[in-house]
């Protein structure tokens, strides 16, 4: 598979809809710079009514779907995000709001068996490529997660599973 110029871009927003943490994949993604949005309302960033996505995101620990977010130049982007609601040890609770970017082209097929194997496997299966984002996931992996490949195509284990466990297994991969 060809490489390509694929960045993660992520957030973190804590339970009043602050933002608290921003990287360098979301400052290439809006524009902004770190500085200019970490401890600002993260509705801020929404080109749309924030009512909406609190409703959306209510009683929920996941949620993908896309939203309208506003570029700095002014610009409307239109994103495909994965959010996850995490506790850490302190209890403090937030969200990590994360989207792979990245022109997405169609995942490698093999040859006919081993695409008849991978899709009709009874086992939950995924294909990384070489920077440990996930290019392909079948139909078992996609109904364990209840998330879509689409939503979870370009991003990394611990993006799509946050948690202490997929940070193992991405150090063994």
């Amino acid at each position: 598979m060809e490489r390509q110029s694929t960045y993660t871009a992520t957030a973190t927003i804590d339970e009043h809809g602050i933002l608290t943490g921003w990287s360098d994949g979301a400052r290439r993604l809006l524009g902004y710079d770190s500085a200019a949005v970490v401890g600002r309302p993260a509705s801020a960033l929404l080109a749309a009514d924030a009512t909406a996505a609190r409703r959306v995101l209510a009683g929920r620990d996941r949620w993908n779907g896309s939203l309208p977010l506003l570029h700095q130049d002014g610009r409307q982007v239109e994103l495909g995000v994965l959010a996850h609601r995490r506790a850490s040890g302190t209890r403090i609770a937030d969200w990590l709001v994360v989207s792979a970017v990245t022109a997405r082209p169609q995942p490698p097929r093999g040859e006919p068996l081993e695409e008849w194997t991978f899709l009709q496997s009874p086992f939950p299966l995924a294909v990384f490529d070489a920077d440990l984002r996930l290019v392909r996931a079948n139909r078992r992996l996609e109904h364990a997660l209840a998330l879509p490949e689409s939503a979870m195509r370009g991003l990394r284990l611990a993006h799509i599973m946050p948690g202490a466990d997929s940070e193992e297994a991405e150090r063994s991969m």
